[in-house]
């Protein structure tokens, strides 16, 4: 998305992460923004720090360059008072009418920040009050209720347009059980994928049911469902952009691929639409990826080396998570098991790993493809915290390298709390 010049381009909330993730052993953990325990000390959150970087642009033939704003909030009264006068003393020129022949200055381009911020919102039960708070100008227009786990939202700031959708739930909730369940689990089987100019383009049956989902979902407002709404907003240049973190990255794939091919019968303009995701698992078949990566050519999969959950389904990689977390934990050096019955925990990806190779011998199932290749790789620091080789160890550090959170101070975005 974009802001108007001097708007505030991204905010930076330097935290403490007190204690760390439980998780439950399983194949896949996808928590939200908010979903952390703490050791019983207090959470400790500092002001960020706001500005706006000066802007090369053309005016009467000549590059200028206005002068940067910027200043460093430390308290509440101080940050309303800057934050006030800056607005105001921009003023004058946000409200200049254009001279003939005069060169408008565009927003800023739509940002890895921006859209990691719009997926940590699709986290929280009121958008729009996290959007005010964070993102100030934007409003949403599309807020259905919650269909068989899945949820996502629609917002614009008058220029361009987010679809973001809501990765899986850790609460222990029926919609937690329908992501877990019918959605991240599900990849045993495929469907044909029919919106793909690629033959044989095929899907898991977790990401085709959560797909489904999306299209019936109804505004609570208008009725609408999400391709209706979007084939009577999206009828120009405005940009479009889906995002999403985990499931939520993975729906969103698939919706483009589904947005793309309707928009291309419609007459809708395509081109606008572009996909930012994190953490996101693969949807579909090699067929699926290269059929996605023609359509969006510059669209992200952003990805953490150390995060477990984008490695999923693709047997190639799960194989490699035994190598995860050197030196410590060491899943070469976990046991896991039932009774006396127990291995290695790095057997247990060498085991699922075989076993979804063998599934694509079948005719009705093809080997997981990422989309966008290797992806955009960053590297999250490992915690330092879980550092014993044992079970609970791994796999809270693999919580911890997935979380919302970490790919949010990654990319300097505010961790935001679902109120």
């Amino acid at each position: 998305m974009r802001y108007f010049l001097f708007r505030i381009l991204f905010l930076s909330l330097p935290w403490f992460f007190i204690g760390y993730w439980i998780l439950k052993t399983g194949l896949d953990f996808y928590p939200g923004p908010n979903f952390f325990i703490t050791t019983g000390k207090k959470k400790s959150l500092f002001f960020p720090k706001y500005r706006v970087s000066s802007r090369p642009f053309v005016l009467n033939g000549q590059m200028r360059t206005f002068k940067p704003c910027s200043q460093l909030m430390r308290h509440h009264r101080l940050l309303t008072f800057l934050l006030f006068s800056f607005l105001f003393s921009c003023n004058q020129q946000d409200n200049k009418k254009t001279a003939p022949g005069e060169t408008i200055l565009a927003k800023p381009a739509f940002t890895d920040t921006t859209a990691c911020m719009f997926s940590e919102i699709a986290y929280c039960r009121d958008p729009q009050a996290q959007l005010t708070k964070y993102l100030p100008g934007w409003k949403v227009i599309w807020n259905p209720l919650p269909v068989g786990g899945n949820y996502a939202f629609v917002a614009t700031d008058s220029t361009t347009y987010v679809l973001a959708v809501r990765g899986s739930l850790i609460s222990f909730t029926e919609d937690a059980f329908y992501n877990w369940i019918y959605h991240d689990l599900n990849v045993m089987t495929q469907d044909a994928w029919p919106y793909s100019n690629v033959e044989k383009a095929r899907i898991s049956q977790g990401s085709y049911i959560g797909w489904q989902n999306l299209e019936k979902m109804r505004d609570r407002v208008s009725g609408k469902s999400l391709w209706a709404f979007l084939s009577e907003k999206v009828v120009g240049p405005n940009p479009l952009i889906l995002t999403g973190h985990s499931l939520g990255g993975n729906l969103a794939t698939v919706y483009a691929s589904y947005l793309w091919s309707k928009f291309d019968k419609s007459g809708h303009p395509k081109n606008n639409i572009n996909v930012i995701t994190f953490a996101a698992p693969a949807p579909g078949n090699k067929s699926f990826a290269d059929d996605f990566n023609t359509k969006f050519p510059s669209s992200l999969r952003i990805e953490n080396r150390n995060d477990i959950v984008p490695k999923f389904p693709c047997s190639d990689k799960i194989s490699k998570l035994a190598d995860l977390y050197s030196p410590a934990p060491s899943s070469s050096d976990i046991s896991v098991g039932y009774n006396n019955i127990t291995t290695k925990l790095s057997n247990v990806f060498t085991l699922i790993s075989s076993s979804l190779a063998i599934l694509e011998v079948q005719s009705n199932f093809s080997g997981y493809t990422h989309t966008n290749g290797d992806g955009k790789l960053i590297t999250i620091a490992l915690s330092g915290k879980d550092t014993a080789n044992t079970p609970a160890a791994w796999f809270a550090e693999a919580g911890y390298q997935h979380s919302m959170a970490q790919y949010a101070t990654f990319f300097n975005a505010p961790v935001i709390v679902c109120e």
